[in-house]
């Protein structure tokens, strides 16, 4: 039974029950979710947002993140970058994803050359964009330049600038958002934490700097640690989601093209794979985890990582074995 209750209208739980709402989405970046993408300057974001954009508007699944069953077109809109360097650096990518025409679906904004493309990319002209458009994904690149009046570091901005964000993807039922945040070595004062081990608690060292990422739908961390770069975080609902490796791969003339992320099995094998040859052939939860001198919440990802990958079994009397054999 239907209810209204002033402004508000309420709905019963059968009819909860038999409404017609989507799937929960099995993707990382879902329809009509918010991503923020953390990271420290010249890691690679707007590269990384390029490929978003790639895989969303070809179909090819260039990352772990499930854009490539997203509606075109795409938006892309950049506050920092140089358009010549932006083109120089997608052409690199295509040619590397073998994909040999400029996809039209993409529709691009540069704020640095505004007689290329003209206008603001006020709160305003974003809505009527999604609501002409209908895109599937839109960029705003970065963060900073498009949270214009807001201060993000406080919660009550952070939700303000999430509501307005919200009435963006009202006008374009299942519109993706990904924004990326710049970390500076303020974000990153404190006991350092890999983000392949606990993505919790990386985001939470950073989170201070950047309230809005308490509020999103998909956080994520992006780090290089141990020679590799890895993408890590939390989704609403779902909880960790991660950890991805993944190397720049260059072109013939030496020039970085793209990113080549490894079989995910795999790098929790040859993640954890160092942990378990620090540890004794059987152990117990306590004497492992001060082995290892990790947290509890890396312990808990570690032993449930393990023994998913068939390289941990646990006895009936609370003791952990490694499985020999294991590859």
């Amino acid at each position: 039974m239907t209810t209204r209750t002033g402004d508000l209208r309420l709905i019963s739980a059968s009819e909860l029950a038999s409404a017609p709402l989507p799937e929960v989405s099995s993707q990382i970046i879902g329809e009509g979710q918010i991503a923020v993408i953390a990271a420290q300057y010249g890691r690679g974001k707007t590269p990384l947002l390029a490929h978003l954009a790639l895989e969303a508007a070809c179909g090819i699944p260039l990352t772990p993140l499930g854009l490539a069953t997203c509606r075109s077109p795409i938006v892309v809109l950049d506050g920092e970058s140089n358009p010549a360097w932006y083109r120089t650096m997608f052409k690199r990518l295509m040619r590397a994803a073998s994909v040999e025409e400029w996809p039209e679906s993409i529709r691009f904004w540069f704020k640095l050359d505004p007689a290329l493309t003209p206008g603001i990319a006020s709160a305003h002209a974003l809505s009527r964009l999604a609501d002409e458009l209908k895109p599937g994904l839109m960029v705003l690149d970065p963060l900073r330049q498009f949270a214009y009046g807001y201060d993000l570091l406080r919660p009550r901005d952070a939700l303000l600038f999430m509501d307005t964000l919200r009435t963006v993807q009202a006008k374009a039922l299942g519109l993706r958002i990904a924004l990326p945040h710049h970390l500076t070595k303020r974000d990153l004062k404190g006991e350092s934490v890999a983000l392949a081990d606990d993505p919790w608690a990386w985001l939470d060292r950073v989170s201070g700097s950047l309230a809005l990422l308490d509020h999103a739908d998909v956080r994520l961390g992006f780090e290089e640690e141990n020679g590799k770069l890895v993408l890590a975080g939390i989704k609403r609902g779902v909880g960790i989601v991660g950890p991805w490796h993944f190397e720049v791969e260059e072109d013939e003339q030496g020039e970085p093209c793209r990113f080549r992320f490894e079989n995910q099995e795999h790098s929790i094998r040859a993640r954890y794979g160092a942990f378990l040859e620090k540890l004794p052939d059987a152990f117990k939860w306590t004497s492992g985890r001060l082995l290892l001198g990790i947290s509890e919440s890396t312990m808990h990802r570690f032993v449930k990582a393990t023994k998913k990958a068939g390289m941990l079994m646990q006895g009936e009397d609370g003791t952990y074995r490694k499985v020999e054999g294991r590859k």
